[in-house]
């Protein structure tokens, strides 16, 4: 059972990481403004650990591999072989996997899993940057 949740969170953390850049790429090469647009997901509800949170290191590249992406996709791998002994279909499972390995291809394997956004840049072809929050109001 602590096999299977591990994996079974990984995917909802590798799974929302992709989308969430998949979209910041569709943003920026249509030039919408990233930070307008995480805050509008953020208000209108499509917001996830990675909108919440890991956003707002997404202009950080290189940092020090905590969680390498290699291991990542032998993660997503193991969850997929998992999905297919269930009988249990797992599409969206099997293209992040997928996307891990092509991180691996593209010599990410090192990479801490934050670097995913260089991953997604090279393949889409734009540069991803936020700009900081706006400050809060004064009380």
């Amino acid at each position: 059972a602590g096999n299977t949740g591990k994996l079974v969170n990984s995917l909802f953390a590798f799974t929302t990481t992709w989308v969430s850049l998949e979209g910041l790429a569709i943003c920026a090469k249509s030039g919408i403004d990233l930070r307008t647009m995480v805050e509008m997901v953020r208000a209108a509800g499509g917001g996830n650990l990675f909108i919440e949170r890991m956003v707002e290191g997404i202009n950080e590249r290189g940092r020090p591999t905590d969680f390498a992406l290699e291991l990542a996709a032998k993660d997503a791998g193991l969850l997929v072989d998992l999905a297919r002994e269930l009988s249990v279909p797992a599409p969206v499972a099997a293209e992040v996997a997928q996307a891990l390995v092509a991180a691996k291809a593209l010599g990410f394997g090192q990479a801490d899993f934050t670097d995913l956004v260089c991953v997604v840049e090279r393949l889409a072809g734009v540069e991803l940057r936020i700009a900081p929050p706006a400050p809060k109001p004064a009380s």
